[in-house]
């Protein structure tokens, strides 16, 4: 079986149109998402100041307010520019979208924002945070008073609006999830080499897959044979890939390298599985069969949130099942896992999903290949 897998490494190899597909077009869109993206490591930088308007009520405390929301920081520059205004002048900015919300400081704080957007998230996040902080000092002015100054220390210091952390104390992006839907989309690119492999192995296809077909080799070892050498050649065009977007562009991903290349390796595989199945079910040419997987690899990789970051999460709000059978969506989901939280239970159900989903494509493709009959070859 060696021979089998030497030769059909070498075959794979010789493809100009797969190298391309499956490292250069990976290479140029994760250079691409670095010039427009940045590396997103501090997601403070992504924003500008935010212009809010403050309609003033209630003139006892309102320096203090005023003091507060001026000092707070995004960086080395103000988070919020200030205008003062009446309530209708603050309606009216609201309304030409000049501003971002109106903050009333009376007897109670309120906030109109005009949208849902993240700054407007941001002004309402300070808000709540400056009344629970006014709740708090009041308390322990009224029970605890010789604790009043340090407690008014730890709430100062304890401010932070724009700073993205993960469960398990990693510094993240919201970036981060264009170059884990990029990874999982070169992982599913496997699809053309598994139309390669199907389409020599049918022998009504090509010469080659004529003359391999009369040989007495088992199917199931050529199924196998030519898996292999797909996903070693696969594997290392994603290692390429990673390491590109980890150590050129100095995007800060794979930071713990064996599981995350453990679930690369297990997206390559399914891309190729996926490939496989869906050049052994369509019977028309390999040019087909290679634009019905481009079809299905963008169609995977929109879902999984690659164009619109937002529509994953959406799916997963109105129908979750998509997700959870989406190979995209688990290997994203994967990715994640080392990311985001302290344990592992999401990543190893993703990467039992995925395996699932590989044999019964693998088992798939042994069977329809193994009924394929010619009266002459």
């Amino acid at each position: 079986m060696f021979h089998l897998f030497k030769y059909r490494i070498k075959a794979l190899i010789g493809n100009k149109k797969l190298l391309f597909w499956l490292l250069l077009f990976p290479l140029s869109l994760a250079t691409l998402f670095k010039l427009t993206l940045g590396d997103g490591t501090d997601v403070s930088d992504q924003f500008s100041t935010i212009p809010v308007a403050i309609v003033l009520n209630e003139e006892e405390g309102s320096d203090t307010f005023l003091s507060i929301i001026e000092d707070v920081q995004n960086g080395e520059k103000p988070l919020f520019s200030i205008q003062i205004a009446t309530g209708e002048d603050a309606k009216s900015l609201l309304d030409q979208e000049t501003i971002k919300g109106i903050i009333t400081y009376g007897s109670s704080i309120e906030l109109t924002v005009g949208a849902s957007g993240l700054e407007e998230s941001i002004i309402k996040s300070f808000v709540e945070q400056y009344k629970r902080s006014q709740a708090i000092l009041t308390d322990i002015a009224i029970h605890h008073p010789e604790k009043l100054e340090t407690a008014m220390e730890m709430l100062t210091d304890s401010n932070s609006y724009l700073n993205s952390v993960s469960l398990g104390g990693e510094s993240i992006s919201c970036n981060y999830q264009y170059y884990y839907a990029l990874i999982a989309m070169t992982c599913i690119y496997g699809t053309f080499l598994g139309n390669k492999n199907s389409s020599d192995i049918l022998a009504n296809l090509s010469p080659l897959a004529a003359r391999r077909c009369i040989t007495p080799t088992h199917k199931m070892k050529l199924i196998l044979s030519d898996l292999a050498a797909a996903l070693v050649i696969h594997f290392a065009e994603i290692v390429l890939v990673v390491g590109y977007i980890r150590f050129v562009l100095g995007v800060n991903i794979a930071v713990k390298a064996p599981l995350f290349f453990l679930a690369c390796f297990f997206g390559s595989l399914i891309g190729i599985c996926i490939g496989q199945f869906i050049g052994s079910i369509s019977k028309g040419s390999e040019g087909l069969k290679t634009s019905i997987s481009v079809g299905i690899s963008m169609l995977l990789s929109f879902l999984s949130g690659l164009m619109v970051a937002e529509i994953k999460d959406a799916i997963q709000q109105k129908a979750p099942i998509l997700n959870s059978i989406n190979p995209n969506a688990l290997i994203t989901d994967m990715f994640y896992s080392l990311t985001v939280y302290d344990d592992y239970s999401r990543y190893i159900k993703s990467l039992i999903s995925l395996i699932i989903l590989a044999v019964i494509l693998l088992i798939g493709n042994f069977l329809i290949v193994r009924r394929e009959r010619y009266a002459s070859v």
